[in-house]
């Protein structure tokens, strides 16, 4: 896989590497197992998340099958999986191995033949998707997984993310504070980092009255899906180390595909981008939306929504690298000044007008304080012009998103920018 195949990639999968890249390759492989099923397809998935120490829940998860089913697949032995599949299983069990592992212990841990197994480690060395210790692959030899077979693992593991069927998102009241962060703690080891997220009641505060826990159970039906919740929960609570207590259903919404966690911030940026891109850049800008993993905050998401209009100005006017992170009301200020001075052609004042928008009302509502408003004296010895702190409101950040996505959607109609690459960095990026 080339650099720039690498770099297209969402930055979730792009920063995946070693057991944590396994594991989620593996909660895909189950995913995919139920919407695809005959049984064959289940057995592989359930051997490669046994192999990679997935838990029976988490494994009830992401397959939305019963617990006995996996006790019995288990149980069960492996017809020969196809050469694609098993250089792929190889691939992930050499990742969560986090180091140089033998043949016979993958093959052992994936319940395969020694003889099959070596044969097919002995493809991926030649592939150079694996190291091996000796210059032949014995069952005692010591092999590990190379940068270009990782590179592997994390474009199947897109092409699966994006093929798979919505989950049904189910949403568990937390009363207390304090378990609600041991609750996330455990759910961060136990589950999915994409597939769980621990919600703040400032999220929707009309509507929710304290934390909850959101998480995506791929079952076929709604009774199924309560019923891998309730596993879940409780295997949760042993983790964190608390009592048994009721699982407390807040909403479960059906079929639903658990990335498009609510933001009106982000509605917004891609309300705006739909205004003035291409429709196939619009669609690709809700697809993106969608992987929104709900971990930013609303104002967050408008600071990025702002430096992203601004870097793709940038761009539109020859200028490499992207604008620094406008997160506060002087840098607002700062940018102001900037784009404000340019003359530009028609199509590039098409960027620049809503820009300046969202730049002249963060400037004024982002905070702390007005850009551009320091407290002087009047006179020697008069009283101080006091700049009083500004804080935004929901709406503030909504116009700031709208506008912003409209600069963006313009910089995407002469095809400045790759309008699905910004909203994933917008929608997942780390602060």
């Amino acid at each position: 896989m080339d650099t720039a195949s690498v770099e297209s990639l969402p930055p979730f999968i792009r920063n995946l590497s070693g057991p944590a890249l396994a594991a989620e390759f593996a909660r895909a492989r189950l995913s995919a197992a139920r919407a695809r099923r005959p049984t064959v397809a289940l057995t592989d998935a359930v051997a490669l998340g046994s192999a990679l120490g997935l838990g029976p829940s988490e494994m009830q998860r992401s397959g939305g099958c019963s617990r006995q089913t996996i006790y019995n697949v288990l149980r069960t032995g492996r017809a020969e999986p196809s050469p694609v599949e098993l250089d792929l299983e190889l691939l992930a069990c050499a990742l969560a191995a986090g180091g140089e592992v033998s043949t016979a212990e993958l093959a052992d841990r994936l319940r395969v033949d020694l003889g099959v197994a070596v044969h097919a480690v002995g493809r991926l060395v030649a592939r150079q998707e694996m190291t091996a210790a000796a210059s032949s692959v014995l069952p005692g030899t010591l092999v590990a997984a190379t940068d270009r077979g990782q590179a592997r693992v994390r474009e199947v593991l897109d092409e699966m993310l994006l093929g798979r069927a919505d989950g049904i998102a189910v949403y568990l009241a937390i009363t207390d504070a304090d378990e609600a962060r041991d609750l996330g703690r455990a759910a961060e080891d136990l589950i999915g980092g994409r597939e769980h997220v621990l919600l703040d009641a400032s999220v929707a505060p009309s509507t929710m009255r304290g934390p909850e826990l959101a998480l995506v159970v791929h079952a076929a039906s709604m009774r199924t899906a309560l019923e891998i919740a309730q596993e879940v929960w409780e295997e949760l609570r042993d983790a964190a180390g608390l009592d048994h207590a009721a699982m407390r259903v807040a909403s479960v919404l059906p079929p639903a595909s658990f990335e498009a966690l609510p933001s009106g911030v982000l509605d917004a940026f891609v309300d705006g981008i739909a205004a003035t891109a291409p429709p196939r850049a619009a669609d690709a800008a809700r697809r993106a939306r969608s992987r929104f993993d709900g971990r930013a905050r609303e104002r967050s998401l408008a600071v990025r929504c702002l430096t992203a209009a601004a870097s793709s100005l940038r761009l539109a006017v020859g200028r490499s690298g992207g604008a620094p992170a406008i997160c506060d009301g002087d840098r607002a200020f700062g940018e102001l000044s900037i784009v404000s001075d340019l003359r530009l052609d028609a199509d590039r004042e098409h960027i620049q007008r809503p820009l300046a928008r969202a730049l002249d009302r963060a400037c004024e509502r982002l905070g702390p304080l007005p850009g551009g408003r320091l407290g002087s004296m009047r006179a020697p010895g008069g009283r101080p012009v006091v700049v009083e702190p500004v804080h935004p409101t929901e709406q503030d950040l909504l116009a700031i998103a709208e506008d912003s996505g409209a600069a963006v959607g313009a910089a995407a109609a002469i095809g400045v920018i790759n309008v699905e690459n910004v909203l994933l960095t917008v929608a997942l990026a780390a602060d």
